[in-house]
């Protein structure tokens, strides 16, 4: 018993390494309806009368997050080779409150969640691994455009008019409502609407990915490669097949 207790003891002597501490940074920024995240870091993104842009994280990496407005466009983005948590400079937190948000566009790594938004227009253009979620959308007219491996999920959507377009290997899930869905998907990703009513449908899906969809209406579906299109609903179906592609519509 007696060296379980001394290495017990001497265990309890090895100094442990301390916790980063968590500090936070506010920049200057304002007059801007569009954000360009570039980069690892965290955006979560909320509406009031008055601009903020704070960031919450490491030390280290709050000293390497860029922020610039330019022509209403707020820029966040790392200084390269900084988003390394190996050396204390891991993703950081930036939330960003806004009076109206009209595109986002993400590039690398990095993540934003968007709370529920009323915008006349909305666009999202996703590239690299990122992910964009948003809580709820409410618009004329919305276009969300990803390509390499990101996802898009969007909840509660009420639109006039919701464009997805997808190629890589990326994901797009969406919900709710909207009056007329275009869908266009390329490469080995997938779309997935099929918790998402419209009354009129299309779909262009070529390469090997999926799309799952629901209409109650018109559905015109060109379907190529092996891409496999299912449509549910009350569809009426006008269908062009090529080569090894699946389509199950009705």
């Amino acid at each position: 018993m007696k060296p379980l207790l001394t290495l017990a003891l001497l265990a309890s002597a090895v100094p442990t390494p301390a916790l980063a501490e968590v500090t936070t940074r506010s920049f200057a920024a304002a007059d801007f309806d569009r954000i360009d995240l570039r980069g690892c870091d965290h955006v979560v993104v909320t509406f009031g009368a008055r601009f903020a842009v704070r960031a919450q994280g490491q030390a280290g990496s709050l000293a390497a997050i860029g922020v610039a407005v330019r022509g209403r466009v707020l820029t966040l983005l790392r200084a390269p080779g900084s988003c390394d948590s190996r050396r204390n400079k891991p993703a950081a937190t930036i939330n960003v409150t806004l009076p109206r948000l009209a595109v986002i566009q993400t590039s690398g790594t990095g993540s934003v969640r968007i709370a529920a938004l009323d915008t006349p227009t909305f666009e999202a253009r996703m590239r690299g691994t990122g992910a964009l979620a948003i809580d709820g959308l409410r618009t004329t007219r919305a276009t969300i455009d990803v390509s390499g491996t990101g996802t898009a999920t969007l909840r509660g959507v009420r639109a006039a008019r919701l464009s997805l377009n997808l190629s890589g290997t990326g994901r797009i899930v969406a919900d709710g409502r909207a009056d007329a869905l275009a869908i266009d998907a390329s490469g080995t990703g997938h779309v997935d609407t099929s918790t998402l009513t419209t009354g009129a449908l299309s779909v262009d899906a070529s390469g090997t990915g999926s799309v799952r969809a629901q209409v109650n209406g018109p559905a015109t579906i060109d379907a190529s490669g092996i891409a496999r299109v299912t449509v549910t609903g009350r569809p009426q179906c006008a269908v062009s097949r090529s080569g090894m592609a699946r389509v199950t519509c009705g």
